[in-house]
C-alpha cells in the first residue's frame, strides 16, 4: 500500500480542504482507492420476508 500511497492524492489542513496532489512521472496516473462500507451490503441479510399473492375472497 505504501508503494501506492505515493501516487495518491493527500488531503490536510484543519478541515481537509487542502489538496496535495501526487508529483507523477510522465505516463504515470494518479490512483484512486475506492472503498465501500459492508454494512451497506448486509443491512438486508437477516430480513425474512416472504412475498405471497392475497387470497381471493
Amino acid at each position: 500500500m505504501m508503494n501506492y500511497r505515493a501516487k495518491m492524492r493527500e488531503y490536510g489542513g484543519e478541515d481537509c480542504t487542502e489538496v496535495i496532489l501526487p508529483n507523477l512521472d510522465d505516463g504515470e496516473h494518479e490512483i484512486v482507492q475506492v472503498t465501500h462500507d459492508e454494512c451497506y451490503f448486509n443491512s438486508n441479510d437477516d430480513v425474512a420476508v416472504t412475498w405471497t399473492e392475497k387470497a381471493s375472497p
